[in-house]
């Protein structure tokens, strides 16, 4: 998978599909949504010079937001969506690996369209949520 500003590229491995336009609400954060898919995965981050990261890899829960349309770059609106999806799954299934199937802290952007596809990992910062609720909380 492409990384998408400071997100180094990682390489993923779908085990099986968990879940179809699952419903995620949070009470605590005020938001609610229905993600795509939500997969069972196992990442490995990728150094700069192409090579796997020796720490770098995870077997997780991975929510993937699917995207028609012409344009295949990520949009703004489109991470923030997603960026909160994975927060929301964060909460409902935990973030540790404490859990046998907690969330992974990467979403997948996957943009389809009749030229083919593309897919961009998102991983959001705390601050970029903070943001995002803070966002959310002035305009509710």
């Amino acid at each position: 998978l492409e990384g998408h500003g400071m997100n180094p590229n990682m390489n993923i491995c779908i085990h099986s599909v968990e879940g179809t336009e699952e419903s995620l609400v949070s009470p605590e954060f005020g938001l609610k949504g229905n993600l795509d898919c939500t997969v069972k995965a196992t990442t490995q981050e990728l150094c700069l010079n192409g090579g796997a990261k020796p720490d770098g890899r995870e077997t997780s829960l991975v929510g993937i937001e699917l995207k028609t349309g012409h344009f295949q770059q990520p949009q703004n609106s489109h991470m923030a969506q997603l960026a909160l999806y994975t927060l929301m799954l964060s909460v409902r299934y935990g973030k540790t690996s404490l859990h046998d199937d907690h969330a992974s802290k990467t979403g997948i952007l996957l943009y389809l369209n009749h030229e083919g596809m593309r897919a961009n990992r998102i991983s959001p910062l705390v601050s970029d949520l903070k943001t995002l609720i803070g966002q959310r909380n002035s305009i509710a």
